[in-house]
């Protein structure tokens, strides 16, 4: 062993380097895998402060539903009502631009979630001739803004029918907000300046409006208390609620509006409407298997636009055309003819039309009539 050590030395002394290297670069990954572990863990953390659950909706909602989600939770709860867009924003000297802006309405509840950084705090900066907002770091960079400059802030407003579709377009002038503010402080990306909840490590661009401001500016003072994310810090183990009981305490919670339904009683019926152009499917299914299950009848019914009703050569434009199952009589009663009688079960290629439609294309039972509309693409287009 020890003439083979002396001979072949040359060659021993290189796989001892090789295998000296490989260690070290294994042990280096190692190392390297580990601090990008951990910190992308501080970055989450940092972004989160004390947040536990958030409660992000596809549409606005009454804040009220906290204070629901709360009380059927029995857990007392910190949490925070927050009204979050996506927007832009440009230096209003320099006309520098950033896309893909986060914009916040916040009140003092949103700071209390991140108990060890500065708060977000609107009165104790900068005071402008207009209303103050609060840039993130990332943000003022990005658009080389300071303190008691102003800003211009562009948003979307949001449209219950999508704007692509034929019933939902409408001019610039009423889908985009633009609000001029003066920056009152800039905020480090750290704790709530960098708020997002995206798993990412890109910085994101963040400014913090008053939580009126926005709610103001976005559905007026009408129907300003809305909101569309609720975040929520939980009280310590063994207290914390278990996911299956925060879920059930949200569905409890939900209320008519916070699903996009207006629902109208009548004499003997209620009348269930989608404020968005039609019922989701799945709410669809869970009213009628609501109405199922306690032994009322109910009838789907579909509205939509007719670019035209024809016989011949008479037409009324822009009519509304309603199709159900005129089959199930049971659910709303039998339709009427002018003459007292129940109207017939119709067959795949026949149509109903009112007394003034009839009377309007000078139209009688038998004749041919043509609708025309638009159909709907796989984009809602």
């Amino acid at each position: 062993m020890r003439r083979s050590l002396t001979y072949y030395w040359r060659t021993h002394v290189a796989v001892a380097c090789g295998a000296a290297v490989a260690t070290a670069v294994l042990t280096g990954a190692l190392l390297v895998g580990d601090s990008v572990r951990g910190s992308l863990r501080d970055l989450t953390l940092s972004r989160l402060g004390e947040i536990d659950v958030a409660l992000l909706g596809e549409r606005p909602f009454g804040a009220a539903l906290g204070e629901r989600f709360e009380r059927e939770l029995e857990t007392p709860v910190r949490r925070a009502e927050i009204l979050m867009l996506r927007g832009s924003a440009v230096h209003s000297e320099s006309r520098a631009r950033a896309s893909d802006v986060g914009l916040l309405g916040v009140d003092a509840r949103f700071s209390e979630l991140y108990p060890e950084y500065p708060a977000i705090d609107f009165e104790s900066g900068e005071r402008g001739v207009f209303p103050p907002v609060v840039l993130n770091r990332a943000l003022a960079e990005e658009l080389g803004a300071a303190v008691g400059e102003q800003v211009l802030l562009s948003f979307e407003r949001p449209a219950e029918i999508p704007r692509e579709t034929l019933v939902g377009r409408q001019d610039a002038a009423d889908t985009v907000r633009v609000l001029r503010l003066t920056v009152a402080a800039i905020a480090a990306d750290r704790g709530p300046g960098s708020f997002a909840l995206t798993a990412n490590q890109t910085r994101p661009f963040n400014a913090f409006l008053e939580l009126g401001r926005l709610q103001r500016a976005l559905f007026g003072r009408e129907a300003a208390e809305r909101i569309n994310l609720i975040l929520v810090a939980l009280p310590d183990e063994p207290e914390a609620p278990t996911t299956d009981r925060l879920e059930a305490a949200l569905r409890a919670s939900l209320g008519e509006d916070d699903v996009g339904l207006d629902v109208r009683r009548r004499d003997d019926h209620l009348l269930v409407l989608s404020r968005e152009f039609v019922l989701r499917p799945a709410l669809g299914d869970a009213l009628a298997a609501f109405a199922s299950d306690r032994g009322v009848p109910s009838q789907p019914v579909l509205t939509y636009l007719a670019n035209s009703i024809a016989a011949g050569e008479r037409s009324v434009p822009y009519s509304t055309i309603t199709a159900l199952d005129a089959s199930d009589a049971d659910a709303l009663g039998p339709f009427r003819l002018i003459g007292g009688e129940a109207a017939p079960v119709l067959a795949d290629d026949e149509i109903l039309l009112d007394a003034w439609t009839a009377e309007d294309l000078g139209a009688e039972p038998g004749d041919e009539i043509v609708v025309t509309y638009y159909v709907v693409g796989e984009g809602d287009e």
